[in-house]
């Protein structure tokens, strides 16, 4: 659990869930493995997204200082 600034937060650090989700992957039913395969790819098309925001809200900032330089 994560407590920030007073706030709680109930969510598990990815790397946790990850590990859990893995096990289960590899070892559970067949059911139960393909959830687990389906939550791994969302959380992983998640991650992509964030990165690839990182990178726009990266360029956008790097952009904004060299006009800044230049004025």
């Amino acid at each position: 659990m994560n407590v920030e600034r007073g706030l709680y937060d109930p969510t598990q650090p990815w790397e946790k869930s990850v590990r859990g989700l893995c096990a289960v992957a590899e070892t559970g039913d067949f059911v139960n493995r393909q959830r687990a395969r389906g939550e791994l790819r969302r959380m992983a098309r998640l991650a992509d997204c964030w990165v690839e925001y990182r990178k726009e809200q990266l360029k956008a900032e790097e952009a904004a200082r060299a006009a800044a330089e230049e004025s």
